[in-house]
This record gives structure tokens, sequence and C-alpha cells, in this order.
């Protein structure tokens, strides 16, 4: 069972064991061993190799991360620049002097093979190195090869949109600008390493599309689907060295928004929705002020209607009034001259207020009330104790107002609806409730009713919508007939 690699010191005569678990070595299955001008002793094994220095009992490896090209090294020769040549499974390797760069060499530059055998390599009297692969040996002199430092030459060769060339000269691209249409592109790269093309490594990073640089030895890039915007394309080449730190070009890139997302489309848009919206608030707002303008019109034209049927109700009225009261005039006069002059300046003040009141839409609860003072003793002349009206009414209400003659209708139309006699007088009460005025009768219908065309009450109601939040109230129940005017 292999666990390390024993090492002999001549000089204290005592060996030593190297194993992976010290982290001396990286595997035990050896290839190949060399040593440098330093002392290094350089180990060749199936994993990577490994530079062991015996003085520190140290190893250092390297690997493909490192820049090897494959972990399998076969033969290892060491120059007389003290650069050390290792054979692997995927073509000749060489780390310089100062032991931080590999360069890489395979069949393109001139190799028969990628592939080196286990064979141990020969350094011949002249100094060539012989090493050993699966198609022949190869042989060179290894100080005829010199590094170069210099950066190698990178360009765009090509620049397609949906595999249609742009006519711009690629050596020129420094700012490329794309429809939205325009948002699938490749680009292609050249490293103009002369020596072997196809050793370069391309990196690119289209910011901020690509979070990461992104390597590959292909010379082609492709971009597909990329959103509006501005990038930046960066791109950079290197050969064989895993060191990255080499300048870098870059070109703008801006593809276009489609012009339904442009935020200049959009601020046309929310203008004319504005606009739009704006014009039909203004539309129905003057259709509104229209509308309003004829239902003014309709409610003057009711109200005015409501008028013209209350005044035709008090020219109904009056003459009947009228009638009544010069009949009992005239019986007066026969009889009682003192009465007669009386009920005839109570007459006098009844039309005095009847033709004052033509003038004013509405009059203070206290005139009307005094007016119908008068009106019933007028009437009480006619039906003497047949009618009964009894007014309480708070005084805190005297200032209110109320439609002239209201309650003058109100008794006389109950009056026309009840007999009225002394044997079964008809009561009427007058009284203040909550900002109304009622006016109460007991109901004692006559069994042939007058013809009434019952435009009265509704005429009331009609006026008083106009005139008052509150409405006209009509009850009735087996014992009274009321009405409740609101007060002003």
């Amino acid at each position: 069972m292999n666990i390390g690699l024993v090492v002999y010191d001549v000089d204290k005569k005592e060996y030593k064991l190297l194993t992976k678990k010290d982290s001396l070595i990286l595997d035990t299955r050896f290839s190949s061993f060399a040593e440098d001008r330093d002392g290094l002793i350089w180990i060749g094994a199936e994993e990577g190799l490994v530079a062991y220095n015996p003085v520190t009992n140290h190893s250092r490896f390297f690997r493909r991360e490192n820049g090897l090209s494959t972990e399998r090294t076969n033969n290892i020769m060491v120059d007389s620049l003290n650069r050390i040549w290792i054979g692997t499974s995927n073509g000749l390797c060489m780390l310089n002097e100062k032991r931080d760069k590999i360069k890489r060499f395979d069949v393109h530059d001139g190799l028969p093979t990628n592939q080196f055998n286990e064979q141990a390599a020969f350094r011949t009297h002249d100094g060539l190195f012989i090493y050993p692969t699966y198609k022949g040996f190869l042989t060179f002199k290894p100080e005829g090869y010199t590094e170069k430092n210099s950066a190698i030459p990178l360009y765009i060769t090509s620049f397609k949109i949906s595999d249609k060339e742009i006519d711009h000269t690629t050596e020129d691209l420094q700012d490329i600008k794309l429809h939205h249409d325009q948002n699938f592109f490749s680009i292609e790269l050249a490293g103009l390493n002369y020596m072997n093309p196809y050793q370069c490594t391309y990196a690119y990073r289209l910011e901020p599309f690509d979070k990461d640089w992104v390597f590959t030895r292909k010379r082609e890039i492709n971009y597909t689907n990329v959103p509006a915007g501005n990038y930046t394309f960066r791109y950079k080449v290197i050969t064989d060295d895993p060191d990255w730190n080499v300048p870098e070009k870059k070109i703008n890139i801006s593809i276009g928004e489609v012009f339904y997302k442009t935020n200049w489309f959009r601020a046309i848009v929310l203008l004319l929705i504005m606009t739009g919206v704006i014009a039909f608030f203004r539309f129905r707002l003057h259709q509104r002020e229209k509308i309003l303008v004829l239902e003014n019109k309709a409610q003057l034209l009711e109200k005015e209607k409501a008028l013209v049927q209350f005044e035709n109700l008090k020219q109904q009225l009056n003459p009947h009034f009228l009638f009544n009261s010069l009949t009992s005039l005239r019986s007066l006069i026969r009889v009682d001259t003192k009465t007669a002059t009386q009920f005839l300046d109570g007459l006098s003040k009844t039309y005095r207020y009847l033709l004052k009141s033509n003038e004013s839409e509405l009059v203070l609860l206290e005139d009307e009330l005094n007016f119908v003072q008068t009106f019933v003793d007028l009437q009480k002349t006619r039906f003497k104790d047949g009618l009964q009206v009894q007014v309480k009414m708070d005084a805190s209400y005297y200032r209110k107002y109320i439609v002239p003659v209201t309650l003058q209708n109100l008794i006389e139309n109950a009056i026309k609806h009840n007999t009225t006699s002394e044997e079964q007088p008809l009561q009427i009460d007058i009284y203040g409730e909550n900002d109304y005025v009622v006016v109460r009768n007991i109901l004692q219908r006559y069994r042939i009713v007058e013809t009434s065309n019952k435009r009265g009450l509704a005429s009331l109601k009609t006026l008083y919508s106009y005139l008052s939040g509150k409405p006209v109230i009509i009850e009735e129940d087996e014992k009274y007939f009321m009405v409740k005017i609101p007060l002003i």
C-alpha cells in the first residue's frame, strides 16, 4: 500500500517520509522527478505538480487553477534558465523562473500531439530536450524560447444584429445605438496571438446585464432579449497566463425602448387621459348646470302654479264668505243696529287684511291669529254657539311666519265639511306644537257631503314645499281631523 514518498538525506544519512496527511505531496502515483538550481525537488504525479523544499520541509502545489493545462504531469526537466518543463496529458507546459506564470504549448505550436506518456524525458550533451509522446519523440532546445510580456492586440471583428452585420467599421466601434427590436445581437472577438491564436482566452461582461465576468475560449458571443437601456460591453484577452490584470477595451451599447413604453409616450397618454377626463367632467358639469336651470325653472313654475291655485282658492272662498256675511248683516240691521255696526267693522277689517295679504307672501303668525279672531267673530254672528274656536298659542310662536289666510282657509274648510249647530257645536282648536301651528276640528261630517274639488289642501302642501323644509301634515282618526302647518 503506497503511503507516501521517502527522501534520503545523504549528509545526515537519514530518511524522511512525505505524505498527503502532512500536506507534502498531492498523491502517491508519481511519474517523474527533477531538482532545480534552488534545491527544490519537483515531483510529477496524477493530481498535479509538487515543489518540495527539503530544507524547510514544505511543499508548494501547482494544479489547473495555477495554469496547468491538466493535473496529470508525466515528465519534468529543468533548463539552464532554471525554468521547469512539464510534459502532461494535454500539452507541454513551461513554468518560468519566478514560478508565477505557466506557458502552455499544444499541437498549434507544432507539437506532434498533446499527450505525453509516462516515460522519462532526456537531455542530450548539446542541451536538447527529448520528450516522449504517443506520436513519437519531441525534440527542442528550451533556451530557444524567450518569453514576451507584450499585451495581445484585441479587436471586435464582427457585430451582428439578428445575423445581419452592422454597417460600421468594427475597429471604430465606440457607441452603438440599437432600436427596441434589435436586442438580439452577437459580437465576435479576435486576439492576435501570432504564436498560437488558439490559446486565447477571452473575458467579457455586458454591464449591468451580466452580473460577473464571463470567461471563454470561443470568439463569438451571443446576447438575446436584452432589455432596453444603456450598457457597457467590456472585454479583454489572455493566452496561458491566468493573471487577468491586462488592459481591457469597452464599447457603449444603447438599446431603445418601444415607443409605448417610453416616458414621453406615457406622458402624452396621461395628458390625453387627463384632458379627456377634464373635458368629460366639464361636459357633465355643463349638462348638470343646464339640468339645474331647468329644475329651477320647473320649481318656479310649480311655485307660481301653487300660488295661482291658492289665490284662486281664496277668490272662491271670499265671495261665499261675503254672501253669508251680507245676509247676516241684513238681518242684524233689522233687529240690532249696534251689533250690525260692530259686524260691519269686523267685516271691514277682514277685507282690509285680505287686500293687504295679497301684497305679501308671508305674514307674522300673530297678525294671522288676530285676523282669524276677527273672522271667527263674524262667523259666530251666523252660527252663534254652534261654532267654538279655541286658540292656545305660546307667545314664542308669534314672531314666526305663515302664508296669509292659511288658518282662515282651514277654518272655512272645517265649516264647509262638518255640521254646525248649537245642539252639536263644531269644536276647532288652534295651538302650537314643535314649530307647527295645528288646526284640529272634531269630525261630524254632513251625511250628504258638499261637492269639493279637494284642491285647497293640495295647494297648501305644494306651496309650503317651496317655503319650508318641513311638510304639511294631514292626519285623521275616528274623532278628529287635523292639519299641521310648518311655521317659517
